[in-house]
């Protein structure tokens, strides 16, 4: 009996060790953490390796450059991304203007509207 009690007293003590609350990492250490198990690769296979990770800021748009060189077996990229200091420009109206179908004749305005209905009904079908 008393091995039977020292069991569940053992399974208890690992149940509440392992429920304990972990501290949780902030951000730059769960990103490091990623980068080194990444780094780690699988052995014999061709790997790619991170150095940094840098995350750009919410709509920030960067002008990147990259170069590979290739020595022998080993390949290395090496992208240098620098944000770009130019405002954004407004962007351009890409949509067509309304087109005026009272100007046609009724048999091409017949045809006309048929046609974008029929272009509607198709994609309201696909949802």
């Amino acid at each position: 009996m008393a091995g039977l009690q020292r069991a569940l007293l053992l399974v208890t003590g690992l149940a509440v060790g392992a429920c304990m609350a972990q501290p949780h990492s902030n951000y730059d250490e769960m990103v490091e953490q990623a980068v080194q198990v990444f780094n780690l690769g699988r052995p014999g296979q061709a790997l790619f390796r991170l150095l940094e990770t840098l995350p750009p800021s919410p709509s920030e748009e960067r002008d990147c450059t990259g170069a590979f060189l290739l020595s022998g077996n080993v390949g290395i990229l090496m992208a240098d991304c620098i944000p770009s200091q130019e405002p954004k420009a407004p962007r351009a109206r890409r949509s067509a203007e309304e087109v005026d179908s009272s100007k046609l004749p009724p048999a091409a305005r017949d045809m006309y509207e048929k046609a974008k209905y029929d272009i509607i009904s198709n994609i309201l079908r696909n949802f």
